[in-house]
């Protein structure tokens, strides 16, 4: 429905040689019109690539201050239209240490963290867009400091990181209605029908990303 109350919620897994663009993606997205339209609550889940980086454009802390410093950690941020000039990302968690976003609790635990969030606002028509590289069949993810990006997570895995995270905020057999990819090959059929357990539409491109 064109009123539908939007949760969003977008994992850049950018701990790998893609950082450069999934920082360009952010970017985009927080540039955008549509991310201050009051039917659309914003999460992002960022995996910083270990060497460092400076911290993301238009992102602040807890206290509405304008982060600048490098880091090399993940962070959950949430789109808060009262910071900054116009809105900003702003930091809601930062987790100690280095987190291997490839592993399925990572995942779980950001989309419940971001879930109840929404849930309590009103938010529950949920989006969920994954970041990163991608095998198709083969899986997706590729977090450099844990593995060799080509060892990805399985879809099997991702699926079921992303049902523990709806079983565990939803009393039903409740569904995303949509899943997206920023990554390679996901809008394959041989990667597709591993989220028809979790998501009710894929959304894809016919480039090979």
């Amino acid at each position: 429905a064109v009123d539908a109350k939007i949760c969003l919620m977008l994992y850049q897994m950018a701990d790998n040689n893609l950082e450069y663009y999934l920082r360009q993606d952010n970017a985009e997205l927080t540039s955008s019109q549509v991310i201050n339209n009051d039917n659309l609550r914003t999460w992002v889940y960022y995996d910083g690539l270990n060497s460092g980086g400076n911290a993301l454009p238009r992102s602040y802390d807890s206290n509405g201050n304008a982060l600048t410093s490098r880091f090399t950690g993940s962070r959950y941020y949430t789109w808060d239209k009262s910071v900054g000039n116009g809105g900003g990302l702003r930091m809601d968690v930062e987790l100690s240490g280095e987190i291997n976003s490839d592993q399925p609790a990572t995942i779980t635990n950001f989309m419940t963290h971001a879930m109840a969030d929404c849930i309590d606002e009103g938010y529950e028509d949920l989006f969920a867009v994954l970041s990163s590289h991608g095998g198709g069949f083969a899986g997706y993810g590729g977090d450099e400091n844990t593995r060799h990006r080509h060892l990805l997570q399985t879809n099997a895995n991702l699926a079921g990181a992303i049902r523990s995270a709806l079983d565990t905020t939803f009393d039903d057999s409740k569904k995303l209605s949509v899943i997206g990819f920023d990554a390679c090959l996901m809008n394959a059929v041989g990667a597709a029908d591993d989220f028809t357990s979790v998501a009710d539409n894929l959304l894809a491109s016919e480039a090979v990303e």
